[in-house]
């Protein structure tokens, strides 16, 4: 989900301008590798009484000074080992209630919208069939399915029907389509505020979308645009002929085991799982509003702490894609994102410090899950709130508290 990426993927807000990059300026930078290839921080280490302590408060810290209203934290973290390696959940911390309207405590199985760390899983299952010889990521976006009209008949401007000539999948994954964000569009954001009941179909995203000029050609800049993975998720259902909800329980969350994750808007939660927290924009409450099936395959699946872990465990663990995968997922270039991140194909990596590189992705409403580099360590959960900054209220300080052992204090301001 973009809707401004800043505020609301998590990022804070910052001056939104489209870098211009040639094709050639994609970067290589340092990335993770497989957890047999490094040494982390230990369970003892994190689990530790004092680490405890102090993460629990910046938790407390990030809920009470939630904006406009105190909600709900989730915090779990974990080391990166293999499934028969010992891998366990070292710390799962909860603070507040499912809502602004009832004491309901939020629990650390407490499901909660993970927005747009669903890149993460549209990436990797575009990468699962990559391995299997089903698709190429650089072959043109139309022929994948055999022909183009499939695409193109949803597109009235000239300018946007150029651009999808030439664009592959991976330009997508990639964000480098310079296809517009229909979550951009003030004729879009118009209906979908009046139509609050609405179910949205996919293709009328693409058809919003393609009312709107390019940002840019192909591959000369790069555009966080939710309308790229809405081609892919598109893409992909035309060429398995399967709905991308039955694809994402098919190749991600049964071989991993993530028995609480689902499409909120595109099937019932799983037998046995526990009630959602609310998610909220502001005073408003979306939790249950169909306008929110417009996120889809950029950012429509709920999840748990302990799911979350597992996906990530089965992107950097290779329990899920191939060591060569990874490595592409994480052809970082350049970005707009702010000071120190860069984007591969449904990855981000971020810099909070001396020895904290942190690569995943986070959410509009500061969801977040990331893998710790340095230290081979996961780190994921929620805020449930557009309005705040995840990674400077909750990811970056519980970074530094295991940084440094403990002695890291956030102190209220």
């Amino acid at each position: 989900m973009s809707r401004n990426f800043f505020s609301r993927d998590g990022l804070g807000v910052f001056p939104r301008t489209c870098i211009a990059v040639a094709a050639a300026s994609l970067i290589w930078l340092p990335s993770a590798t497989f957890a047999q290839d490094r040494a982390g921080v230990s369970v003892a280490q994190i689990a530790g009484p004092n680490i405890q302590h102090q993460l629990q408060h910046v938790l407390n810290h990030a809920v009470s000074h939630s904006q406009p209203n105190p909600g709900a934290a989730l915090l779990a973290i974990s080391t990166l080992k293999g499934k028969d390696e010992g891998a366990q959940t070292v710390t799962a911390l909860v603070v507040g209630t499912h809502s602004q309207s009832d004491n309901a405590a939020v629990f650390r199985n407490t499901p909660f919208g993970i927005a747009s760390i669903t890149k993460i899983m549209v990436a990797a299952l575009s990468f699962i069939y990559s391995e299997r010889g089903l698709l190429d990521l650089d072959a043109p976006v139309l022929s994948l399915a055999g022909d183009d009209d499939w695409l193109l008949k949803h597109i009235s401007n000239p300018e946007f029907r150029s651009n999808l000539e030439t664009l592959t999948l991976r330009d997508l994954l990639a964000h480098r389509s310079g296809l517009p964000d229909y979550w951009e569009g003030e004729a879009f954001l118009a209906k979908w505020r009046e139509a609050k009941d609405k179910k949205w179909n996919p293709s009328e995203l693409i058809g919003w979308a393609g009312r709107q000029a390019p940002d840019c050609a192909p591959r000369s800049c790069f555009n966080y645009s939710d309308t790229n993975y809405v081609i892919v998720g598109l893409a992909l259902e035309r060429l398995a002929g399967r709905k991308l909800h039955e694809q994402l329980r098919k190749e991600i969350f049964k071989p991993l085991q993530m028995g609480c994750s689902w499409m909120f808007f595109e099937e019932p939660a799983p037998q046995g799982c526990a009630e959602p927290t609310h998610s909220y924009e502001g005073d408003l409450d979306v939790t249950d509003n169909r306008m929110q099936s417009a996120d889809w395959s950029g950012g429509g699946v709920y999840s748990t702490l302990e799911d979350q872990l597992k996906l990530l465990r089965g992107i950097f663990d290779g329990e899920l894609i191939s060591r060569e995968s990874l490595a592409d997922m994480q052809r970082w270039g350049e970005s707009d994102l702010g000071e120190e991140i860069v984007y591969g194909l449904g990855l981000y990596k971020a810099k909070a410090g001396p020895g904290m590189t942190l690569i995943g992705h986070t959410g509009i409403h500061n969801a977040f899950s990331f893998l710790w580099v340095e230290q081979d360590v996961l780190i994921t959960g929620s805020l449930n709130q557009s309005n705040n900054q995840g990674l400077k209220q909750l990811v970056f300080p519980a970074v530094r508290v295991l940084r440094d052992g403990g002695g890291y204090v956030e102190h209220s301001h």
